[in-house]
């Protein structure tokens, strides 16, 4: 079962090994979602792109033993920077986001990344901000159980 924590992690640990391999660690920066007020206010000295689960959606289980889902998972990556242009600029950064993840395969998902929404670059007490939102799959099923299903087994007609 997926732990969309662990799914977090990932990728920014993903989009880091990136910045390293392009050099670009004086300019870039990924972390996880802030937890409160004080870490979203921090002020970062570089760009930085923050990745936050955003949320599922569920299938209806196609079997009548068991449970099982497909379930489609939304990750968003929040890029924020002082610059429009230039090696530590939005454009370098969205550019270095979308290679990371575009077509990469997070553990525990059964489908590649691809980016299914754009939300568009906004200026904001001096800083550039915008939204990549990518989508995975990944199956969820219940766990075994040995009692009896309520109401017994399907017999099946007679």
């Amino acid at each position: 079962m997926l732990d969309y924590g662990l799914l977090e992690d990932e990728i920014v640990s993903r989009l880091n090994d990136r910045f390293v391999k392009e050099s670009v660690t004086d300019n870039f920066l990924s972390v996880v979602r802030p937890e409160n007020e004080a870490d979203i206010k921090k002020v970062y000295e570089k760009g930085v792109a923050f990745v936050a689960y955003a949320d599922s959606l569920f299938t209806n289980s196609q079997s009548i033993d068991q449970v099982v889902q497909r379930e489609t998972v939304k990750i968003r990556v929040f890029m924020v920077t002082d610059n429009l242009r230039g090696d530590n600029g939005h454009y370098k950064l969205n550019r270095w986001v979308k290679l990371s993840l575009v077509g990469y395969q997070p553990n525990h998902c059964s489908n590649r990344l691809y980016i299914s929404d754009y939300k568009e670059i906004s200026y904001d007490n001096g800083r550039w901000s915008c939204m990549l939102e990518f989508t995975t799959e990944t199956s969820l099923g219940q766990e075994s159980y040995d009692e009896p299903i309520i109401g017994g087994a399907f017999q099946g007609f007679n």
